[in-house]
């Protein structure tokens, strides 16, 4: 599944997700490679936007997580964390995608010793973005909001 945020402020990335202090060390450091401090010449743009779009580019807009079995597959402490860049929060659209695609021959024919590998790839081409989307709302309220 692809997730793709529209606006150039918001980022998306998996991250720690078993302590909550991550998403709080993860804003510091953002914000020393970023300062808010007026230094930037910008027009008709408010004095956090340009720091937001170099945070924004520092970690992505976008994110793919597999599915396997209906689940969204993270790593033991892993989750997907939405990361509004500004002070002043508007709503913002995310885009959801189911990527569909067959296996690449090299990558089918270097772990074929795998028995399983057909059937899960099979079972995420089969899968639906509703299906995808009910896992996503867990991840949302479990994980993104701090």
């Amino acid at each position: 599944m692809n997730l793709f945020s529209q606006h150039t402020s918001v980022s998306l990335s998996i991250n720690e997700n078993g302590i909550p202090d991550v998403h709080i060390g993860m804003k510091i450091i953002l914000n020393k490679f970023a300062l808010e401090d007026n230094s930037y010449e910008q027009l008709d743009e408010r004095e956090d936007d340009i720091p937001a779009h170099a945070k924004c580019s520092l970690l992505g807009s976008s994110m793919n997580i597999p599915i396997i079995s209906r689940r969204l597959v993270f790593g033991t402490w892993s989750g997907a964390h939405l990361w509004e860049q500004r002070n002043c929060a508007g709503s913002q659209n995310i885009v959801m995608a189911k990527v569909e695609h067959k296996p690449h021959t090299l990558l089918y024919y270097c772990i074929t010793f795998q028995s399983d590998f057909k059937f899960y790839v099979d079972r995420l081409i089969n899968l639906t973005v509703k299906i995808a989307l009910a896992q996503f709302l867990y991840v949302l309220y479990d994980a993104i909001i701090p």
